[in-house]
């Protein structure tokens, strides 16, 4: 065996082999990533994260947190949240949501369905918020916008302590050994 081997069924017995998969990676996007925000908004851009090319086609997962007061035109008007978004800040496959509550704190969790789109979901074979290998442009940049799923709101946004962990996993045809 060699080191960073695997125990692999080899078709006659359990033997040492190379392991000839991609595994998960682990970025963090501290709150210097992160810009202040103060003014009126249904949707707004608090930070852009681009995720270095992989080698393999990949799915992104989401958690972190950030902090927003202020006040919006809905039936919870002192509820912010936020959203974080795959390729475009805007139009981009929405991966992840920070719900508000009344701690001011939205804690981020990855989420793929909106209120348009109820069916939405992930599967490693969906092709569902799946990057390709190599890429390029801004297909693997996430987006944190603050968010108001109703009128528009007026925002104090400050990055202390905000941060987003973003596991990078290996999807599809690249999980199967060779």
């Amino acid at each position: 065996p060699e080191e960073n081997d695997v125990i692999r069924w080899n078709g006659a017995k359990y033997a040492p082999a190379a392991l000839n998969m991609p595994v998960a990676r682990i970025y963090s996007v501290p709150e210097a990533a992160f810009v202040n925000f103060t003014g009126l908004a249904t949707r707004q851009q608090i930070c852009a994260f681009q995720v270095p090319a992989q080698p393999f086609q990949w799915t992104p997962v989401v958690w972190g947190h950030i902090r927003a007061v202020g006040i919006e035109l809905d039936a919870d008007p002192l509820i912010l949240g936020c959203e974080v978004r795959l390729g475009d800040a805007v139009s981009g496959t929405l991966i992840g949501r920070g719900f508000g509550n009344i701690s001011t704190y939205a804690s981020i969790v990855p989420h793929y369905s909106t209120p348009q789109s109820t069916s939405d979901a992930h599967s490693p074979t969906n092709g569902h918020a799946q990057v390709p290998a190599a890429h390029t442009g801004t297909t693997g940049t996430l987006y944190v916008n603050l968010f108001n799923d109703g009128l528009t709101g007026a925002y104090v946004f400050n990055r202390k302590n905000a941060q987003i962990s973003v596991m990078i996993v290996p999807e599809g045809e690249t999980m199967i050994w060779e």
